[in-house]
């Protein structure tokens, strides 16, 4: 196998499993991901809360 071959077969795969280069589609991925675990956070219980539990 050559290596323009084997290069070709690492970017089709890469394209069918959704692989993104593109660095402004990786921000807004990462910035999407930030935001949901940070409204997780927000709106789920409190490491706090568990602390306080746990002691009483």
């Amino acid at each position: 196998m050559q290596m323009a071959e084997l290069v070709d077969k690492i970017v089709a795969k890469r394209a069918e499993r959704g692989f993104v280069t593109d660095p402004l589609k990786i921000y807004v991925l990462l910035t999407e991901e930030v935001g949901e675990i940070a409204a997780e956070g927000l709106l789920g219980p409190s490491l706090f809360s568990y602390l306080d539990a746990s002691e009483g």
